[in-house]
């Protein structure tokens, strides 16, 4: 995958690492900004004007020190070398069915399995 794909993917594998399954703040934040963009405001060189409404500064220093730390390429490799894959909204192999769901955690509005 390359180009918008690739970035799409690394933002969203690194939010794995940062955001847990049905985060409330992270699912709203991820709706608002996308992943490449929620990416760039937990890391980029901005991350401490621009913060994302919510949370106060202790939490949000924890999910940037979470995302400072991820490695997506790392954990994408380990993945594949196991036979796995990495499925997210957007990407060819994501089931909409599971979206749909009521019980998913992307029709409660957090995040989705990846």
């Amino acid at each position: 995958m390359t180009g918008a794909g690739e970035g799409e993917l690394l933002a969203r594998a690194a939010l794995t690492r940062v955001l847990e399954p049905g985060d409330e703040h992270g699912g709203r934040w991820l709706r608002e900004h996308g992943a490449v963009g929620l990416m760039e405001l937990l890391t980029g060189p901005e991350a401490g004007s621009r913060a994302p409404a919510g949370v106060g500064p202790e939490r949000l220093a924890g999910y940037r020190r979470r995302a400072a730390l991820a490695d997506p390429r790392r954990d994408l490799e380990r993945a594949a070398a196991t036979g796995g894959r990495f499925v997210f909204p957007g990407a060819a192999e994501f089931c909409l069915q599971l979206a749909c769901c009521p019980r998913s955690c992307c029709a409660r509005g957090g995040l989705c399995c990846g």
